[in-house]
């Protein structure tokens, strides 16, 4: 008894060894290729641009080989259908191609309210209509969906789910791209969603931490304040992202939003508290942190768009996204190269974010097992439809002439709204 014993010891030791010299390897590998890099192109890893047509000037091609980003973000304005988009990949790809420095390609496809590529085949449901359905297996079939149709395309990562809760659906600038009011049910959406895009080899990215649910202002236009009452109300707004981390998500892009208890004085994506303390020290996150859009007005208001990108990276962003103007991007990329010459930028925060991002581009190549869900988009976007509809009367509405024998139909799935 004792000899089988100690042979299952054995065996058990023995995968361990394996799989941790695996993993010494791996990191091996990775760090030989950040250490080959110049500071040039390990700045450039930092940042995920956009560009600004559906093809590439010479000024534009001029532009990509000066800044050498580490990825491209796709908008609307960049194809005129879906067929567009992999022509183009191929083309930037030939301006910046490198073997060991792949690119990320990423989207905005959430659904409903945003989602860039248009057509059937690329139309997914939106975030309140999942929610309304509450099915953790139609939000994983979604997700699914919606990373098979992206990956298709030649995109590899989704910037969703969308992880807030808006405290006051009336007053809230988000609750239409949220699946809930209820932090339990955004959990719940959101981690099911995460693991189908993940199953379809897709990268997900849960926003905006550390929530934009509780605020009353548009983060695109003005500077919100979220000012949780108490600790408790405080961890129902991180509970959903808690939760993703808890799955393993690939990403969390940090908002433009100043939270506290927490940080009172800078936004979230300027923030060590809120990125190093709490993303990374308490939750225990190793993904990447991506710094939603630092051209939005209310970080320009604040200070220049080059000064912002370095307080982002310095706070423990990994990837900074400049998502419009050839010339912030340009201001960024100089403005941190800048710094991390003159040693404002340390190389060791630099480093540890360019690892960071190559060891996630290294993982892209992997191929990921299907999870058994076989529905397009379409008919996960019907059953999601055909699922999601209730007939309920509303308690806080706006004042409206209804006759007594009316009835109101709302789709949703904001319990605070049932009487």
């Amino acid at each position: 008894m004792k000899t089988r014993t100690a042979a299952r010891m054995l065996i058990v030791l023995l995968i361990f060894a394996g799989s941790f010299a695996d993993r010494i390897r791996a990191d091996d590998s990775v760090t030989k290729i950040v250490n080959s890099l110049t500071l040039e192109q390990k700045v450039g890893q930092l940042l995920m641009v956009g560009i600004p047509g559906r093809s590439l000037s010479e000024k534009d091609v001029a532009h990509l080989k000066s800044i050498k980003p580490g990825g491209i973000v796709f908008y609307g304005r960049n194809f005129h259908s879906a067929s567009d988009i992999r022509p183009l990949i191929s083309k930037i790809e030939a301006v910046l191609n490198d073997q060991n420095l792949p690119l990320f390609f990423a989207i905005d496809q959430e659904g409903g309210l945003v989602h860039r590529v248009r057509g059937e085949y690329f139309n997914p449901p939106s975030a309140p209509a999942i929610g309304a359905a509450h099915s953790a297996d139609l939000a994983k079939e979604s997700g699914r969906a919606v990373g098979i149709a992206l990956k298709d395309l030649g995109i590899n990562i989704n910037l969703s789910p969308v992880l807030d809760v808006p405290s006051d659906i009336l007053s809230s600038p988000i609750p239409g791209r949220c699946y809930s009011d209820s932090h339990e049910t955004v959990g719940l959406m959101g981690v099911s969603y995460i693991k189908g895009l993940r199953g379809a080899g897709v990268l997900a990215t849960a926003k905006h931490f550390p929530g934009i649910g509780d605020a009353r202002d548009d983060s695109h236009f003005v500077l919100p304040n979220v000012s949780w009452k108490n600790a408790q109300k405080k961890d129902n707004a991180l509970l959903p992202f808690k939760r993703a981390v808890e799955e393993g998500i690939d990403a969390i892009m940090v908002g433009h939003v100043v939270a506290e208890p927490g940080d009172g004085e800078n936004p979230a994506s300027l923030s060590s508290y809120w990125i190093k303390k709490v993303l990374r020290e308490e939750m225990g996150f190793q993904g990447l942190v991506i710094a939603d859009n630092i051209e939005m007005k209310p970080i320009q208001y604040l200070m220049e768009v080059g000064k912002s990108a370095i307080e982002s990276v310095k706070a423990g962003a990994d990837i900074v996204l400049v998502s419009h103007e050839k010339k912030n991007q340009e201001a960024v990329y100089r403005s941190l190269l800048n710094a991390a010459r003159s040693k404002e930028l340390s190389l060791s925060r630099i480093d540890e974010a360019v690892e960071r991002i190559i060891r996630t581009k290294k993982g892209l190549t992997k191929v990921r097992a299907g999870d058994g869900f076989s529905r397009d988009l379409a008919s996960v976007s019907r059953a999601i439809a055909e699922n999601s509809v209730m007939a309920i009367r509303r308690k806080d509405a706006p004042e409206m002439v209804l006759g007594t024998d009316k009835r109101i139909l709302y789709a949703g799935y904001n319990t605070n709204m049932f009487e």
